[in-house]
């Protein structure tokens, strides 16, 4: 008898797994991104190539958790539908207070870059820091370079969109230099394509060393496995999987 109660039970909770499974398909995650090549690379609408890419894959395939992508032009139109609530997650940001307010930050890399000065004037000069002041410096929004440029009130920036952007002001001459990281530096060279044999690199150049972290909308529904997401991206760290550590 006790076995034939055994048996109804295990058969009444596979019952309602079934029915809870089928009344309730896992939705998918939604990661948005926005063209950053290497990491994220736009390849059409929702679809992205890039190693950041490959790594929230990854992650949420630990998780058993599908994952759709948001393609965005901007990395101001990601952070805004992650405001929101309308994506999950970004992969590769700064952290930073304002930010804080509304996503959830978790560390996967100690990030290591270069931040560029460049021109079409070969007569403007930029040996250190100081060199910057007074002069019209072109920067992307919602990008962070380093803390004393970021944070400097006589630095003069003027944000632009996207890199396109950025670049015409810099040949209508509407900007002096603009701010570009190393890691941007194969698509400068895409989008400056035959006008790079014109382009001079300031011999001021700043190292920055700032860790990245994936963030995570405080309005997502993945934010009750908070404590998984940052159990598994530790264990990639430890691993180095896509060679995180540096």
């Amino acid at each position: 008898m006790l076995g034939c109660c055994n048996m109804a039970r295990h058969w009444l909770y596979r019952c309602r797994a079934l029915l809870i499974l089928t009344a309730l398909p896992l939705s998918a995650a939604t990661l948005c991104v926005d063209h950053y090549p290497p990491h994220q690379v736009i390849t059409g609408k929702n679809q992205a190539d890039g190693y950041a890419v490959a790594f929230v894959a990854k992650l949420m395939e630990q998780l058993e958790q599908p994952l759709e992508l948001s393609t965005q032009a901007t990395l101001e139109a990601c952070l805004k539908l992650a405001k929101s609530g309308k994506v999950d997650m970004i992969m590769g940001l700064y952290k930073t207070p304002e930010r804080a307010r509304y996503l959830e930050f978790f560390k996967f890399s100690d990030g290591y870059s270069s931040t560029l000065f460049i021109t079409f004037n070969g007569a403007n000069k930029l040996t250190q820091f100081a060199d910057l002041i007074g002069l019209r410096i072109g920067t992307l929004e919602q990008h962070y370079y380093f803390e004393q440029f970021d944070l400097h009130p006589k630095v003069r920036k003027v944000p632009s969109a996207h890199l396109g952007q950025a670049v015409l002001k810099l040949k209508r001459n509407e900007i002096d230099f603009l701010a570009v990281s190393r890691y941007q530096w194969e698509d400068v060279e895409d989008v400056l394509n035959n006008y790079m044999n014109q382009v001079y690199v300031a011999d001021y150049q700043h190292k920055n060393e700032a860790a990245v972290f994936l963030a995570l909308s405080k309005r997502s529904a993945l934010i009750e496995q908070r404590a998984e997401l940052a159990r598994v991206i530790e264990q990639f760290y430890q691993t180095n999987v896509y060679g995180l550590k540096p």
